[in-house]
Parts: C-alpha cells; structure tokens; sequence
C-alpha cells in the first residue's frame, strides 16, 4: 500500500522540512497534520493523540509533529496529489 501503518507508534517526527497546512480531526478526535514539504511532496500524519505544532509552523524532519500513543498511526506521502512509496523518506530514530 502506499501509506506505512503503525501500531502505538510514539513521538511522530516530520518526515522533511516544510510548512504545515491543515490540522484535522477524524472520528476519533485524533489529529491528521498535512504539511507541504518543500521537496514537492505532502506528507498527511493520521492519528495523533496530540499535536505539538500549529498551522503556518514551519518544520524540519527533526520537528516533533506529536505522539500517536493508542491506536494506529498511518503516514502517507503524495506528489502531485498521487500517494507515492514514503518508506524511503523516512529516518530511523
């Protein structure tokens, strides 16, 4: 699939440097982070149980976005509104 899923995943750092967008709640009032990197790519962070930033931050891949402490958390990456392989966009920490 095109989205990494991840069970009780902990602190969620940006995954690069950008712009966060929007922040949104799903159904759960978990929070969703869509930041617009500035290597053409959005990166959309579901499933937050908290949120450290704030629309209009800008971040770096060493920015805390929250913690994501119950539940799943999925990372999707798109570019050019197409969801695209964002394993290798990702640093081990």
């Amino acid at each position: 699939s095109p989205y990494l899923l991840y069970e009780n995943a902990g602190d969620v750092f940006a995954a690069a440097a950008g712009e966060v967008s929007d922040i949104y709640h799903d159904d759960d009032e978990r929070y969703i982070v869509r930041i617009l990197h500035t290597n053409g790519l959005e990166g959309l962070y579901y499933g937050l149980d908290t949120c450290a930033v704030k629309e209009g931050d800008e971040v770096s891949a060493s920015t805390l976005l929250g913690m994501s402490s119950g539940g799943e958390f999925a990372l999707e990456m798109r570019r050019a509104g197409k969801s695209i392989d964002c394993s290798a966009y990702l640093k081990e920490r």
